[in-house]
């Protein structure tokens, strides 16, 4: 599901490497289409966007809310954007209309909730903000730089994925539905809750922190975690899904079915296993 260029950017150790390749996936955003007409909007006022379809979206922190659309000049007339309540919604009309193959670049000064639904692509660079949830539904995929939040929740329900390469945040809450996934660089946080229901994966590829790490599993999903130092750890598998996670202090750990878990450190440990599955400890980084 992942791209090979966001693989490649979530995968590296050298922040230049993570500005440069960040950079020339917002190109291809901003530098399509070329011949295609733009129109501004400003004075817009919202804390909640939500992306439909099949369109694209660059989103930068800024000063004031603005936002830019191209797209064929047939697309762009009547206005393919509503306002309901505090939700921007974007690749929709005012007529309830559908609007494909445009793409959005939205200045945001804060916002609380980001949606994508459909088969879209989300572009966000550094974020710092209170609370944030973030969602996608559907096929589509949303690449996240530097996420910094008060409580955090991303959630993806179906076959599409988050990805983000920094985020820090006092409270967070990763949930998979389905076949999706959340990849993530590094995490850091008070408390990590990750939530897998399906066939998707959970994975932080480099380090973290957190005070209390909660992992549940049901279905045939992974969740990795083993870069993250956590204090303590409460880990349940429910079917065959596999965990890998480090905890210092203290694990109370259960599987029911054929999941294994395994966890590096040394901590005291409470396990119970009905099925197949094992429990493991493993040395080393």
């Amino acid at each position: 599901m992942l791209t090979s260029r966001w693989k490649n950017l979530t995968g590296s150790r050298d922040s230049r490497a993570f500005l440069a390749a960040f950079g020339l996936l917002l190109c291809c955003v901003s530098g399509t289409a070329a011949s295609a007409e733009v129109i501004s909007v400003e004075s817009l006022q919202f804390s909640r966007v939500q992306l439909l379809g099949s369109n694209e979206l660059e989103v930068t922190q800024g000063e004031a809310n603005a936002l830019k659309i191209r797209g064929d000049s047939d697309d762009l007339e009547p206005p393919p954007f509503v306002v309901e309540g505090d939700m921007l919604r974007l690749g929709i009309r005012a007529d309830g209309e559908s609007v494909r193959d445009l793409q959005f670049k939205l200045t945001v000064t804060d916002i609380r909730e980001l949606q994508l639904k459909g088969s879209g692509e989300a572009f966000v660079k550094p974020l710092a903000v209170d609370d944030l949830q973030v969602e996608v539904e559907g096929s589509g995929e949303m690449h996240m730089f530097d996420v910094k939040a008060g409580d955090l929740d991303i959630r993806v329900l179906g076959s599409g994925a988050v990805e983000a390469v920094n985020v820090q945040a006092r409270s967070a809450r990763l949930h998979v539905k389905g076949s999706g996934d959340i990849d993530l660089g590094t995490l850091e946080a008070d408390i990590i809750k990750a939530h897998m229901a399906g066939s998707g994966d959970v994975i932080v590829q480099g380090s973290g922190r957190a005070n209390v790490l909660e992992v549940g599993v049901m279905g045939s999903g992974d969740v990795r975690l083993k870069g993250v130092e956590a204090k303590t750890a409460k880990v349940t598998i429910m079917g065959s899904g596999d965990v890998e996670i480090r905890v210092q202090e203290s694990l109370e750990a259960e599987i029911l079915g054929s999941g294994d878990l395994v966890y590096f450190g040394n901590p005291t440990t409470s396990k119970s296993v009905m099925g197949s599955g094992d429990i493991t400890q493993r040395d080393g980084r």
